[in-house]
Protein backbone atom coordinates (compact mmCIF):
# COMPACT_ATOMS: atom_id res chain seq x y z
CA UNK A 1 0.00 0.00 0.00
CA UNK A 2 1.19 3.53 -0.77
CA UNK A 3 0.45 6.79 0.99
CA UNK A 4 -2.00 8.93 -0.93
CA UNK A 5 -0.15 12.03 0.18
CA UNK A 6 3.49 11.27 -0.32
CA UNK A 7 3.35 8.08 -2.34
CA UNK A 8 5.63 6.19 0.04
CA UNK A 9 5.05 2.53 0.58
CA UNK A 10 3.41 1.83 3.96
CA UNK A 11 1.60 -1.04 5.68
CA UNK A 12 -1.85 -1.79 4.39
CA UNK A 13 -3.48 -1.45 7.88
CA UNK A 14 -1.78 1.83 8.79
CA UNK A 15 -4.04 4.83 9.55
CA UNK A 16 -1.33 7.43 9.41
CA UNK A 17 1.63 7.63 7.06
CA UNK A 18 4.81 7.23 8.93
CA UNK A 19 6.57 9.42 6.41
CA UNK A 20 4.29 12.42 6.01
CA UNK A 21 1.82 11.88 8.91
CA UNK A 22 -1.19 12.00 6.66
CA UNK A 23 -4.50 10.66 7.95
CA UNK A 24 -5.24 7.80 5.77
CA UNK A 25 -8.60 6.88 7.25
CA UNK A 26 -10.25 10.27 6.52
CA UNK A 27 -8.61 10.91 3.23
CA UNK A 28 -10.76 10.79 0.24
CA UNK A 29 -7.80 10.71 -1.99
CA UNK A 30 -7.42 7.73 -4.06
CA UNK A 31 -4.55 5.56 -3.23
CA UNK A 32 -1.70 5.77 -5.57
CA UNK A 33 -1.56 2.73 -7.68
CA UNK A 34 1.46 0.59 -7.46
CA UNK A 35 3.88 1.87 -9.88
CA UNK A 36 4.53 -0.50 -12.71
CA UNK A 37 8.06 -0.93 -13.55
CA UNK A 38 8.44 0.01 -17.09
CA UNK A 39 11.51 -0.05 -19.23
CA UNK A 40 12.11 1.28 -22.66
CA UNK A 41 12.80 -1.30 -25.31
CA UNK A 42 16.59 -1.84 -26.04
CA UNK A 43 17.61 -0.08 -29.14
CA UNK A 44 21.13 -0.96 -30.31
CA UNK A 45 23.36 2.04 -31.09
CA UNK A 46 23.64 3.03 -34.66
CA UNK A 47 27.01 2.02 -36.03
CA UNK A 48 28.55 4.33 -38.62
CA UNK A 49 28.95 2.65 -41.98
CA UNK A 50 32.36 1.10 -42.50
CA UNK A 51 34.57 2.69 -45.16
CA UNK A 52 35.78 0.37 -47.88
CA UNK A 53 39.47 -0.76 -47.54
CA UNK A 54 41.79 1.43 -49.63
CA UNK A 55 45.25 -0.15 -50.15
CA UNK A 56 46.60 3.04 -51.75
CA UNK A 57 46.53 4.78 -48.41
CA UNK A 58 48.61 2.05 -46.79
CA UNK A 59 51.13 2.18 -49.63
CA UNK A 60 51.50 5.95 -49.34
CA UNK A 61 51.89 5.67 -45.57
CA UNK A 62 54.57 2.98 -45.95
CA UNK A 63 56.52 5.11 -48.46
CA UNK A 64 56.40 8.10 -46.14
CA UNK A 65 57.73 5.99 -43.26
CA UNK A 66 60.58 4.65 -45.42
CA UNK A 67 61.54 8.16 -46.53
CA UNK A 68 61.58 9.39 -42.95
CA UNK A 69 63.78 6.46 -41.85
CA UNK A 70 66.18 6.98 -44.79
CA UNK A 71 66.46 10.69 -44.10
CA UNK A 72 67.23 10.00 -40.47
CA UNK A 73 69.89 7.44 -41.45
CA UNK A 74 71.56 9.86 -43.90
CA UNK A 75 71.59 12.55 -41.29
CA UNK A 76 73.22 10.25 -38.79
CA UNK A 77 75.83 9.14 -41.34
CA UNK A 78 76.59 12.72 -42.33
CA UNK A 79 77.03 13.69 -38.71
CA UNK A 80 79.31 10.72 -38.13
CA UNK A 81 81.45 11.53 -41.18
CA UNK A 82 81.70 15.20 -40.31
CA UNK A 83 83.04 14.32 -36.89
CA UNK A 84 86.17 12.74 -38.43
CA UNK A 85 89.11 14.90 -39.42
CA UNK A 86 90.58 12.31 -41.82
CA UNK A 87 88.87 11.21 -45.01
CA UNK A 88 89.75 8.16 -47.10
CA UNK A 89 89.16 7.99 -50.82
CA UNK A 90 88.67 4.34 -51.71
CA UNK A 91 88.57 5.00 -55.43
CA UNK A 92 91.71 3.79 -57.20
CA UNK A 93 93.08 6.49 -59.44
CA UNK A 94 94.58 5.12 -62.66
CA UNK A 95 97.51 7.23 -63.78
CA UNK A 96 97.14 8.57 -67.29
CA UNK A 97 98.97 6.52 -69.86
CA UNK A 98 102.06 8.18 -71.24
CA UNK A 99 102.79 7.33 -74.86
CA UNK A 100 106.16 5.66 -75.17
CA UNK A 101 108.67 6.87 -77.71
CA UNK A 102 109.61 4.21 -80.25
CA UNK A 103 113.24 3.10 -80.30
CA UNK A 104 115.34 5.17 -82.64
CA UNK A 105 117.44 3.56 -85.35
CA UNK A 106 119.81 5.04 -87.87
CA UNK A 107 119.30 4.16 -91.53
CA UNK A 108 120.82 0.82 -92.39
CA UNK A 109 124.28 1.23 -93.92
CA UNK A 110 125.09 4.59 -92.28
CA UNK A 111 128.90 4.90 -92.40
CA UNK A 112 130.58 6.61 -89.42
CA UNK A 113 134.22 6.29 -90.43
CA UNK A 114 136.12 5.29 -93.58
CA UNK A 115 139.88 5.38 -94.18
CA UNK A 116 140.73 6.16 -97.77
CA UNK A 117 144.14 4.49 -97.43
CA UNK A 118 142.94 1.13 -96.10
CA UNK A 119 139.80 1.14 -98.22
CA UNK A 120 141.61 1.20 -101.56
CA UNK A 121 141.88 -2.53 -102.23
CA UNK A 122 139.68 -5.31 -103.54
CA UNK A 123 138.81 -7.27 -100.42
CA UNK A 124 135.20 -7.80 -99.28
CA UNK A 125 133.69 -8.55 -95.87
CA UNK A 126 130.00 -9.52 -95.72
CA UNK A 127 128.44 -9.02 -92.28
CA UNK A 128 125.04 -10.58 -91.54
CA UNK A 129 123.15 -9.33 -88.49
CA UNK A 130 120.54 -12.03 -87.88
CA UNK A 131 119.40 -10.64 -84.53
CA UNK A 132 116.56 -8.40 -83.45
CA UNK A 133 119.03 -5.72 -82.36
CA UNK A 134 120.77 -3.09 -84.44
CA UNK A 135 124.56 -3.23 -84.61
CA UNK A 136 127.62 -1.10 -85.24
CA UNK A 137 130.54 -2.96 -86.82
CA UNK A 138 134.12 -1.64 -86.75
CA UNK A 139 136.97 -2.91 -88.90
CA UNK A 140 140.29 -2.32 -87.15
CA UNK A 141 143.91 -2.79 -88.20
CA UNK A 142 146.43 -2.49 -85.38
CA UNK A 143 145.30 0.50 -83.34
CA UNK A 144 143.48 2.22 -86.20
CA UNK A 145 139.80 2.03 -86.97
CA UNK A 146 139.51 1.92 -90.75
CA UNK A 147 135.78 1.48 -91.23
CA UNK A 148 132.63 1.61 -89.07
CA UNK A 149 129.04 1.16 -90.20
CA UNK A 150 125.50 0.92 -88.78
CA UNK A 151 123.78 -2.39 -89.60
CA UNK A 152 120.04 -2.76 -88.95
CA UNK A 153 118.44 -5.74 -87.25
CA UNK A 154 118.08 -8.76 -89.54
CA UNK A 155 120.01 -6.99 -92.28
CA UNK A 156 123.22 -7.73 -94.17
CA UNK A 157 125.95 -5.29 -95.18
CA UNK A 158 129.11 -5.77 -97.25
CA UNK A 159 132.28 -3.74 -96.74
CA UNK A 160 134.19 -3.68 -99.98
CA UNK A 161 137.48 -2.11 -101.17
CA UNK A 162 139.46 -3.50 -98.25
CA UNK A 163 143.21 -3.32 -98.82
CA UNK A 164 145.45 -6.29 -98.03
CA UNK A 165 146.27 -6.64 -94.38
CA UNK A 166 145.33 -8.27 -91.06
CA UNK A 167 142.10 -6.92 -89.62
CA UNK A 168 140.00 -7.35 -86.53
CA UNK A 169 136.22 -6.98 -86.44
CA UNK A 170 134.49 -5.47 -83.41
CA UNK A 171 130.75 -4.94 -83.03
CA UNK A 172 128.22 -3.47 -80.61
CA UNK A 173 124.57 -4.43 -80.47
CA UNK A 174 121.52 -2.89 -78.83
CA UNK A 175 118.42 -0.81 -79.43
CA UNK A 176 117.41 2.86 -79.38
CA UNK A 177 120.46 4.60 -80.80
CA UNK A 178 121.59 7.76 -79.03
CA UNK A 179 122.90 10.31 -81.51
CA UNK A 180 124.61 12.31 -78.74
CA UNK A 181 126.50 9.57 -76.91
CA UNK A 182 126.97 7.51 -80.11
CA UNK A 183 125.82 4.33 -78.42
CA UNK A 184 122.68 2.33 -77.75
CA UNK A 185 120.43 3.30 -74.86
CA UNK A 186 119.08 -0.22 -74.35
CA UNK A 187 120.34 -3.81 -74.44
CA UNK A 188 123.98 -2.89 -74.99
CA UNK A 189 126.59 -5.55 -75.69
CA UNK A 190 130.14 -5.30 -77.03
CA UNK A 191 132.06 -8.14 -78.68
CA UNK A 192 134.98 -8.95 -80.94
CA UNK A 193 135.80 -11.85 -83.22
CA UNK A 194 138.74 -13.78 -81.85
CA UNK A 195 140.10 -14.68 -85.28
CA UNK A 196 142.03 -12.14 -87.31
CA UNK A 197 140.89 -11.69 -90.91
CA UNK A 198 143.81 -11.88 -93.36
CA UNK A 199 143.05 -10.06 -96.57
CA UNK A 200 145.57 -11.05 -99.24
CA UNK A 201 145.10 -10.69 -102.95
CA UNK A 202 146.58 -13.57 -104.94
CA UNK A 203 147.02 -14.21 -108.64
CA UNK A 204 148.01 -16.83 -111.11
CA UNK A 205 148.74 -16.74 -114.78
CA UNK A 206 145.14 -15.98 -115.59
CA UNK A 207 143.29 -14.36 -112.66
CA UNK A 208 143.51 -12.16 -109.63
CA UNK A 209 141.84 -13.64 -106.55
CA UNK A 210 140.26 -11.07 -104.27
CA UNK A 211 139.94 -12.03 -100.60
CA UNK A 212 136.37 -12.30 -99.27
CA UNK A 213 134.95 -13.23 -95.90
CA UNK A 214 131.45 -13.79 -94.54
CA UNK A 215 130.57 -13.45 -90.84
CA UNK A 216 127.36 -13.50 -88.83
CA UNK A 217 126.72 -11.57 -85.64
CA UNK A 218 124.32 -14.27 -84.46
CA UNK A 219 125.06 -17.88 -83.68
CA UNK A 220 124.57 -20.26 -86.60
CA UNK A 221 124.78 -24.02 -86.84
CA UNK A 222 128.19 -25.04 -88.14
CA UNK A 223 129.72 -21.61 -87.55
CA UNK A 224 133.44 -21.63 -86.73
CA UNK A 225 134.09 -18.00 -85.74
CA UNK A 226 134.30 -17.42 -81.99
CA UNK A 227 133.54 -14.12 -80.28
CA UNK A 228 134.39 -12.70 -76.87
CA UNK A 229 133.06 -9.80 -74.84
CA UNK A 230 134.98 -6.54 -74.60
CA UNK A 231 134.36 -3.42 -72.54
CA UNK A 232 132.66 -0.36 -74.05
CA UNK A 233 135.77 1.79 -73.60
CA UNK A 234 137.82 -0.49 -75.84
CA UNK A 235 135.11 -0.47 -78.50
CA UNK A 236 134.71 3.32 -78.39
CA UNK A 237 138.49 3.88 -78.65
CA UNK A 238 138.37 3.14 -82.37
Amino acid sequence: MFCVFCGKEINSDAKFCKFCGGNLSNSSAKPIADPVATSAPYVPPIQPPKKPFNPLGWIIASVVVVIIIAASSDGATSTSNNSNSTYTNNRVETPPSVPTRPDYSLPHGTVFNQSSFYMSGDGELEISNGTNYDAVAKLVIGTTGVYSVYIGANRTYTIDGIADGFYELLFAQGSDWNTVTKQFNKNQSYSTFEDVFEFETTEDSQYYYHPTFEVTLNNVIGGTAETSTINPAEFNSF
